[in-house]
């Protein structure tokens, strides 16, 4: 009986190969995710190199914008993207790899679990190997990112696609299913040659139910293709999502929660340039003090614990904060603050209208620049938000952002909601290394647990995967490729846990 449930198992896998295989890579589990983005105009003044790649377990890159003419991706900055030479700076690495050893050298007795995590050991070797190579540089941005991909088997790198502004690409690109399948035969084309692990679908946001119905195809179509053409290695699929519950009713997660690994919600933009009075952009919880407030991250998770398990949400967080001409929260306001940048502590007057920049771009400063001088902290546990105020009566402004005390505030949150993890916008907003005490980043890990606590799913490379040459590739495709798309795949990796728990217990029980 036992070598009849064996050879019922071997059939099984014989059939569908890939269930043996996507088990292993899957993203599901109890640790959690912690993302960032990375966009295309971060550069030069952060590098994917400075991204600390024992924090960090997932990366976006933002944006690949869309050809309705080709039915392709498109890069606006396609020479430094992917041709200009990129040097490595290393500062970032050796800093996150003697923290790392530090760790696991340790007295602590956490040092053994250090050690036997399964990425350590590689990251670490890697990077030693790499750090004595004096021909370092990459094939622009996305060259880079490959290269840092390689040195840590944890982490995963997404091409995002789309973002703010991009909805009416999105629809016109939706609009047919044959547009869709020459788009997505065209972008998983691209993603094979840039060596992504998967792809981020960045509609902000559907406004109508036709709009869904289209987003709805784009992440079928997507799924369908990305496990035709890697059969044996599963690639990520996710997509960003609003907290506004009333944008988010437009979303038919009951379709598409089968294909897609995690969520993005983006946890901030409550307020800005658009609102009617100043208010917090990211806040955690609604305020029960202001009538009618409802729009916070939990309203939201509350909503989406409906339709998705919590482990699939990624809690989006800020790496800046928004600003008003105001000195006080909720009141009307008509103009971004003037913000100074750097921190001069010999005479300045702060009245002054000198060495002042004025936003006028959507009110946002990079989190590394706050608080501004003359501004003073303020951290409300009962929003879970915080904001910094002028202390100058010529110069007022407020301005909304989290803190690291925020950031902990949060962890807890995903901690105690069973959230899949953390993912911050981005990532030039937020200090890394080069403060740790400071990082949002690092501050909301070390609540979470430490590294210990994040995932440890990882992919082994054989070897050094070449340097892509060329531009954007572009992949024919006919029917034939999706004829059997328009019905959900019968074996989708979302199904694997619970085919591979039959033949378990038939295996089991039988034998």
């Amino acid at each position: 009986m036992a070598l009849k449930s064996l050879y019922v198992c071997a059939i099984i896998y014989a059939i569908f190969p890939h269930l043996a295989v996507s088990t292993a890579t899957s993203e599901a589990g109890n640790d959690f995710i912690t993302a960032i983005y990375y966009s295309s105009w971060s550069y030069p003044n952060q590098a994917p190199s400075d991204i600390p790649l024992s924090r960090i377990t997932h990366i976006f890159y933002a944006f690949a914008g869309m050809n309705q003419h080709t039915k392709n991706i498109a890069f606006e900055k396609a020479s430094v993207e992917l041709h200009q030479g990129i040097p490595f700076e290393t500062d970032a690495l050796r800093n996150d790899i003697n923290d790392l050893t530090s760790l696991c050298n340790s007295d602590d007795v956490d040092s053994i679990q250090y050690r036997d995590l399964p990425w350590v050991g590689s990251y670490l070797q890697n990077s030693a190997q790499f750090l004595l190579d004096s021909h370092i540089n990459a094939s622009g941005i996305v060259g880079q990112l490959g290269q840092i991909r390689q040195l840590n088997p944890r982490l995963k790198v997404s091409l995002s696609i789309g973002g703010d502004g991009a909805f009416k690409e999105w629809k016109k690109m939706a609009s047919k299913i044959s547009y869709i399948e020459q788009f997505v035969g065209n972008v998983v084309a691209n993603i094979e040659k840039f060596n992504f692990d998967g792809v981020d679908i960045d509609w902000e946001f559907p406004s109508t139910k036709r709009e869904s119905i289209m987003l709805t195809n784009v992440v079928k179509y997507f799924r369908f293709y990305l496990e035709k053409k890697y059969p044996r290695e599963h690639k990520i699929l996710t997509v960003a999502i609003p907290m506004d519950v009333q944008s988010l009713t437009l979303f038919q997660f009951q379709k598409i929660d089968k294909y897609v690994d995690f969520y993005n919600l983006m946890g901030y933009d409550a307020s800005g340039k658009w609102s009617r009075v100043s208010g917090y952009h990211s806040p955690l919880y609604p305020d029960s003090e202001i009538p009618g407030s409802s729009l916070s991250v939990d309203t939201a998770v509350q909503f989406l614990s409906n339709y998705i398990n919590s482990s699939k949400i990624i809690l989006g967080m800020p790496a800046y904060g928004v600003s008003f001409n105001t000195d006080k929260m909720y009141d009307k306001f008509t103009d971004c603050a003037k913000i100074r940048l750097s921190h001069t502590t010999n005479d300045v007057d702060e009245s002054s209208t000198d060495n002042y920049n004025d936003y006028t771009n959507d009110c946002i400063v990079d989190y590394v620049n706050l608080p501004p001088p003359g501004y003073v902290e303020v951290e409300d546990l009962r929003i879970g938000s915080s904001y910094a105020y002028s202390t100058v009566k010529e110069r007022k402004g407020i301005i909304v952002y989290d803190t690291p005390n925020i950031a902990r505030v949060k962890a807890n949150y995903v901690v105690r909601n069973g959230l899949g993890g953390g993912m911050w916008w981005d990532s030039k907003g937020d200090p890394l290394t080069k403060n740790t005490s400071r990082s949002l980043v690092y501050n909301f890990i070390d609540e979470l647990g430490g590294i210990l606590k994040l995932t440890s799913n990882i992919t082994m490379f054989s070897e050094l995967r070449p340097q892509f040459r060329g531009g954007i590739v572009s992949q024919p495709v006919t029917d034939q490729d999706f004829q059997i798309s328009h019905a959900s795949p019968n074996f989708s990796v979302y199904n694997i846990g619970r085919i591979i728990w039959l033949c378990l217990f038939y295996c089991t029980f039988f034998s």
